[in-house]
């Protein structure tokens, strides 16, 4: 169980899990909305169940929700509190984990001309949670191969990932 902050992180991981042939036991929770983490970490952890978190690192909500469950469930430690959330750096969106030019091409379909000042996660708009829905799909087809920058951003949360609860690849 990973718990990320919105819709379309759960559709972006769900296709980078396919994507990487990652280990099927990884299931993204969308907590829709930093507000709501807290509640999901809680049932989590009422049921027995293990879980990790992955969140963006801008200050609106990344670091928002990490500070949150770092001072609420993790005795305001940061090194418990890294045993169960990462966050990604640089990241102000869950779309900035792409270059450029993946972005572009297999998320944006070059409809959009793109402002070289501007983050993926900005260039996005408020088509956020579309773009990443058809993203899955096009991953479900096939019609999607990232480059190796990109695929190595995104191996190393998969990476994070399976240290943390302590499994392998697929």
């Amino acid at each position: 169980n990973v718990i990320v902050e919105g819709i379309s992180d759960h559709y972006y991981f769900s296709a980078f899990k396919k994507l990487l042939n990652r280990d099927d036991r990884f299931f993204f929770l969308p907590a829709c909305g930093v507000q709501n983490v807290p509640t999901l970490v809680s049932v989590l952890l009422g049921w027995g169940y293990n879980y990790k978190a992955v969140f963006d690192d801008d200050q609106k909500s990344g670091r928002k929700v990490y500070a949150l469950l770092r001072d609420r469930f993790y005795e305001r430690d940061d090194d418990l509190a890294h045993k169960h959330i990462h966050k990604l750096t640089g990241c102000h969106g869950i779309e900035d984990i792409f270059t450029r030019e993946d972005f572009v091409k297999y998320v944006l379909d070059s409809q959009v001309k793109t402002n070289n000042d501007l983050k993926n996660s900005e260039l996005v708009g408020d088509k956020k949670e579309l773009c990443a829905r058809l993203f899955l799909e096009k991953v479900n087809e096939g019609h999607v191969k990232l480059s190796k920058k990109t695929n190595e951003q995104v191996e190393s949360v998969f990476t994070w990932l399976s240290e943390a609860f302590n499994v392998g690849k697929k």
